[in-house]
């Protein structure tokens, strides 16, 4: 039933007395317009009651009576009047409220109750078909339980030994329950909101006694899951071993001692777990998890062996290329004798170091991953070996090459004999035999840097030579240039005496040929041939 919502009564008069200021007889008009609604009220309510109890509700029950609650408001309603005779605007409205709120409260208890009733009526057959069905239930427990008995490890189902005593004990007390909630639901009695609370409780512990048999049944499919599961695997653990056994013998001589004992450990345990699943009542979780387990452990040694013979593979094939390697660079040091001490060292670690690596493959059990590092590092050593060396080589060619450009340009400060010059390379030949020196002792570095200096020296010889040279030769064009105007002078003046008739004295004419200083003996210079002369 709906009831009306009234205007605000006490805030309304208390607005109305206070800041109005209007008349007494002015709120009593407001109030008897409240009261009224009030009337109203309590006639809808009372009606309603009598309804509900000709429909056949005795509202008896000490919560669902609405008669204690209409004459609360009906008390409420003349504190209400009396409080107005009086003046007392105020405690008039909330008296009325309170009469309001009686009113509400009566209205809300029939209609709880009603509902309670209905409620009654829908769940009792339900939840007595559940009881009963739930009864069947733990009759066919009887049969899962022989079953986990016979088939599975107790420490499998301890779990949930003991769910279906528990939940039959849970359905024997809901029977005097369901009894009084039947009473209680009752024409003659209609203690329904007891009745409701009754049922819902009974209803809580249908559903817990449900679960506890659900649990044991459902202990026996995932053990019956874990079983079948557990035998699928042991077929495939078994394909396993045979795969891994058979791989390790095909490679017997790569992967040594270390995965043949896993093997032999991946078949005891095997076999351990074959005695396992042999007893009346194996416990198939914990197998099929060390199933599991064992699977995944021998995986994981298949990939390493894998590993291993891809890596000693690896290993053979780049071996062959880095003996080839190594053979091109003991040819290059063998073949020259310019390489320095640190190239050979290089080449010897590099030696030392594939010896190692040969003997270890020949044995048939090494750390493949690790001798590919080595590996590595030898093709490092012979590279850094043959860097060296050609670099030895180069540095030796280049002085070489330096050198016999300073005996060149040293002999062509010599050429200058030939004009009368003597060119001083004393400097330059010392400086080059230094150069010899330092490149026989392979200081190729001090040996560029000392030819350098003995080109130097030589080309300051050189241009110095050239000069005198030069110099002397316009001496001897200067002297020559004199003789014949000389001689011009000579035949002029006997022409013109000849002309005249005189005679003269004979002018001796000068010789046809210059003299000139004779040429000393050529000297003896070393060879040009490497190595000659003094060192």
């Amino acid at each position: 039933m709906n009831v009306p919502s009234f205007v605000p009564t006490a805030v309304g008069l208390a607005l109305v007395a206070a800041v109005s200021g209007l008349a007494l007889y002015t709120v009593r008009l407001y109030f008897d317009r409240l009261e009224q609604l009030v009337l109203q009220v309590e006639e809808e309510e009372e009606a309603q009651a009598k309804t509900r109890r000709s429909e056949g509700f005795l509202l008896a029950e000490e919560e669902g009576n609405p008669d204690p609650m209409l004459a609360q408001a009906s008390r409420e309603l003349d504190a209400a009047r009396l409080a107005l005779n009086r003046g007392e605007a105020d405690t008039a409205s909330t008296y009325l409220d309170q009469s309001e709120t009686w009113c509400r409260r009566a209205s809300d208890a029939v209609e709880r109750q009603v509902a309670a009733c209905a409620f009654c009526e829908e769940a009792f057959p339900r939840l007595k078909a559940r009881g009963a069905a739930l009864n069947e239930t733990s009759a066919a427990l009887f049969d899962v339980q022989v079953q986990l008995q016979q088939l599975h490890d107790s420490a499998a189902w301890q779990g949930v030994a003991g769910n279906r005593d528990r939940g039959t004990e849970l359905l024997e007390a809901l029977q005097p329950l369901m009894q009084q909630a039947a009473e209680d639901q009752a024409a003659d009695r209609q203690r329904y909101f007891h009745a409701e609370d009754l049922l819902v409780h009974v209803e809580q512990q249908l559903a817990h006694a449900g679960q506890l048999f659900d649990a044991v049944e459902g202990r026996l499919g995932a053990l019956n899951e874990a079983r079948d599961a557990a035998r699928e695997l042991t077929a495939k653990a078994e394909n396993e071993l045979a795969a891994m056994q058979k791989y390790v013998d095909a490679h017997r001589n790569i992967l040594g001692e270390d995965q043949e004992r896993m093997a032999r450990s991946a078949e005891e345990w095997f076999a351990t777990l074959q005695g396992e699943t042999a007893v009346s009542t194996p416990h198939w979780p914990r197998i099929h998890r060390r199933l599991q387990q064992g699977l995944q452990a021998i995986a994981e040694s298949r990939q390493e062996a894998e590993k291993d013979v891809a890596a000693y593979r690896r290993l053979i094939e780049q071996l062959h290329q880095v003996h080839e390697e190594a053979r091109k660079v003991k040819t290059v040091l063998d073949q020259h004798l310019e390489d320095r001490p640190q190239a050979n060292r290089r080449y010897a670690e590099a030696e030392r170091v594939l010896g190692r690596i040969d003997a270890a493959c020949e044995t048939g059990e090494a750390d493949w991953e690790g001798l590919l590092k080595q590996l590595d590092d030898v093709r490092g050593d012979l590279s850094d070996a043959d860097r060296l060396a050609q670099a030895d080589l180069d540095l030796a060619r280049q002085a070489r090459e330096a050198a016999r450009n300073a005996e060149q340009t040293i002999r062509h400060a010599q050429e200058f004999y030939r004009h009368g010059v003597s060119a001083s390379v004393s400097v330059a030949r010392d400086r080059l035999e230094r150069a010899r020196r330092e490149l026989r002792g392979q200081d190729y570095e001090s040996a560029l840097e000392s030819v350098a200096d003995a080109q130097h020296e030589a080309r300051n010889a050189r241009d110095l030579a050239a000069r005198q040279a030069k110099e002397k030769q316009r001496e001897v064009m200067r002297r020559r240039l004199q003789q014949a105007a000389g001689a011009v002078l000579h035949a002029a003046i006997a022409v013109h005496a000849a002309q005249s008739g005189r005679s003269h004295s004979r002018v001796p004419l000068p010789p046809r040929r210059i003299p000139t200083r004779p040429i000393p003996t050529r000297p003896t210079f070393p060879s040009r041939m490497w190595g000659s002369g003094s060192r």
